[in-house]
């Protein structure tokens, strides 16, 4: 953000109003009115150096300002704006109209910095949209495909299935309506987002309580595979965007679960480092390639069978959905110790608590 935004109105105007006379009593004080050159050199100075930080109207105000104590204090007759000399009137509509260039061209420089920075805002945006949403219609296709072939097989009347067999389908159907689930939540987070443009919608979370809806949610589906908690109860409340939270817990769970069986050994931790969350799950039972979560998808047609079987694609919206909220995601692999993934958001501390 600009450092002028973050200056309210009223203080521009003031500095606009005292900065000037500042400058010009300094000058006064040190060398008179006899140099009108270095007062206007100073002056010049002076209002560039405020072109840094005031918008349009308080530097034009400054401007004024620093030209009539030219003609004021510096030109004879010393404060009083009689000037019978034309050298000095020359020179004192000339000082006038540089300020008054030096306040518009600042502008009009401004102006441009300001359309550049939006459009390369734009364009990460649409880029990201367009990595969200490729990698959701892969993601989506997946269980829509599941759910239909599920469908034919029992509606098939020539291939009768044991009961066993029925409960074995039903649990698929259950699972993938549970994947277009997730992610159908996942776009209506997209549509949910002002002006198409990615923002932060913070509000107070307990973090335990995120991280036990997801964990329930998720264990139903893919019972008996048990996932650890590891989290002080103590742990603050902090200010971050819920939604984006319980989204990313939940696909980074279930990008762990899809490669995890009874014998898994899964933990869910989460702790503050430097004023951010660090929010990890391990898998100790699996190792997930660093290339897989490094990889974010240019066209489905790239994204190969083996990536979709390692979780890569569910993985790739978390990071997406993370790094457009300046926040990370982070692997650790290794054939010994399985793999850890981290995601680090930063967050604002509820101190009083």
């Amino acid at each position: 953000m600009p450092l002028k935004k973050s200056i309210i109105l009223p203080v521009q105007y003031l500095s606009a109003i005292i900065f000037p006379i500042l400058v010009a009593a300094i000058i006064y004080a040190f060398s008179g009115s006899s140099h009108v050159s270095v007062a206007e050199f100073l002056l010049i100075l002076a209002i560039s150096l405020l072109s840094m930080y005031l918008s349009l109207k308080p530097l034009m105000l400054s401007a004024a300002i620093c030209t009539f104590l030219l003609g004021f204090i510096f030109m004879k007759p010393e404060f009083r704006f009689e000037m019978e000399n034309k050298e000095d009137i020359i020179k004192l509509l000339s000082f006038g109209i540089v300020t008054l260039l030096i306040v518009v061209l600042t502008y009009k420089i401004q102006q441009t910095e300001k359309k550049a920075r939006e459009k390369e805002e734009k364009e990460t945006i649409l880029k990201t949209y367009e990595q969200m949403f490729i990698s959701l219609s892969i993601e989506l296709e997946q269980p829509a495909k599941a759910i239909s072939d599920c469908a034919i097989l029992l509606s098939s009347p020539d291939h009768p299935y044991t009961d066993s067999e029925n409960h074995a389908i039903l649990k698929k159907i259950r699972i993938a309506s549970f994947y277009l689930n997730q992610q159908i939540e996942t776009l209506l987070y997209l549509s949910g987002l002002e002006s198409g443009i990615i923002q932060i919608s913070n509000q107070w979370c307990d973090i335990s309580e995120i991280m036990e809806q997801a964990v329930e949610s998720v264990a139903i589906y893919f019972h008996p595979i048990k996932i650890e908690l590891n989290v002080s109860k103590s742990l603050a409340l902090v200010s971050a965007d819920y939604r984006l939270l319980k989204i990313a817990i939940m696909n980074i769970l279930t990008a762990a679960m899809q490669q995890a069986d009874a014998l898994s050994a899964i933990v869910l931790s989460a702790r503050i480092e430097n004023k951010k969350l660090l929010l990890s799950l391990e898998n100790k039972n699996y190792t997930l390639p660093a290339s897989v979560i490094n990889v974010h998808p240019v066209s489905s047609d790239k994204v190969t069978d083996t990536l979709r079987e390692e979780a890569g694609v569910g993985l790739s919206i978390v990071r997406t959905l993370i790094e457009a909220h300046n926040g990370e995601l982070h692997v650790n692999s290794t054939l010994k110790n399985g793999s850890i993934l981290t995601i680090s958001i930063p967050v604002i501390l509820n101190t009083a608590v």
